[in-house]
C-alpha cells in the first residue's frame, strides 16, 4: 500500500488520503448512533419488560494506572436487541441523591460493537482502484459515521455515508431523550451498507458535504435529527 494522508492517532489507517488513483475527504455524518437507557434494577438483574427481570452480565475490569495502583471495577451490562448497554454505576444518584438505587442509567454506542472489521475495511479502501472497490472497503469501515468524498484520476467523483446506523423500535426522535428500558426500547438491527446514502458522478457535476443533513424526505430510512 502506498498512500498519504491523515487518520486518528494509533490506528494504522487513513481517512483523508490519496493512493495515486483516488483522493478522499471526510466530514461528520451526525447520525443518531448513541443512546441512553433508564433501567429498573433488582440486585444484579434488570427489568426486560412486563415485570420480567433478566440477569445482568457482570465482569471485573482492571485499569492499570501509570505511577499508581491499578484500579479494579465491577462492570455490569445488559441487552436491548443488538445493543449491549453498559450501566453507568450510580450516575443518577450522584446527580439526584433522592433517586433510589433501583434505577440506573445505561449507555451504548456503535463504537462499542464487538468484532468490528474496520481495520480490514480501511486497508481495502487504500487498495481501491475504482469507486466500486472504494465503496466495498467502506462497507467494513464501520466505527463511526462519516461523509466520505471521492475523486479519482479518471475524472469520477462520488460520495458514501459510512458507519452502521441503528434501527430502533420507537418513534423517530424518541431517542433524543433517555429511553425507558422496561418499555422494551431496543436496537432491532442496523441499516445495511447498501441502504446508506451514496452517489457516483451526479448529474449536477459536484458534491457538497459540510456536516449537514445529506438526505431529503424521499430517503426511506431514519438517520437522525441533529446536524451541524
Amino acid at each position: 500500500v502506498k498512500a498519504y494522508g491523515a487518520g486518528p492517532p494509533g490506528i494504522p489507517a487513513l481517512f483523508v488520503a490519496q493512493n495515486g488513483f483516488f483522493g478522499s475527504s471526510v466530514t461528520l455524518g451526525y447520525c443518531d448512533v448513541e443512546d441512553i437507557w433508564l433501567e429498573r434494577l433488582e440486585g444484579d438483574t434488570y427489568e426486560e419488560g412486563g415485570g420480567i427481570f433478566q440477569p445482568l452480565s457482570v465482569t471485573m475490569e482492571t485499569i492499570h494506572v501509570k505511577g499508581a495502583p491499578s484500579v479494579t471495577l465491577r462492570c455490569r451490562s445488559l441487552r436491548r436487541g443488538v445493543a449491549q448497554p453498559v450501566l453507568l454505576e450510580e450516575s443518577l444518584q450522584r446527580l439526584e441523591p433522592c433517586v433510589p438505587n433501583e434505577y440506573g442509567v445505561a449507555y451504548y454506542g456503535i463504537s462499542m460493537r464487538p468484532k468490528s472489521k474496520a481495520l480490514k475495511g480501511l486497508r481495502d479502501l487504500l487498495l481501491a482502484r475504482s469507486f466500486k472497490e472504494f465503496d466495498a472497503g467502506l462497507a467494513n469501515a464501520d466505527v463511526c459515521n462519516l461523509n466520505v468524498g471521492y475523486a479519482d484520476v479518471d475524472g469520477h467523483i462520488g460520495y458514501v455515508l459510512t458507519g452502521p446506523v441503528p434501527q430502533r423500535n420507537c418513534k423517530p426522535g424518541r431517542e433524543q431523550l433517555p429511553l425507558h428500558g422496561w418499555e422494551g426500547h431496543k436496537w432491532c438491527g442496523y441499516l445495511a451498507h447498501q441502504q446508506m446514502p451514496k452517489a457516483f458522478d451526479p448529474p449536477q457535476g459536484y458534491l457538497i458535504s459540510a456536516n449537514h443533513k445529506i438526505v431529503d424526505s424521499s430517503y426511506p430510512h431514519y438517520l437522525g435529527q441533529t446536524w451541524k
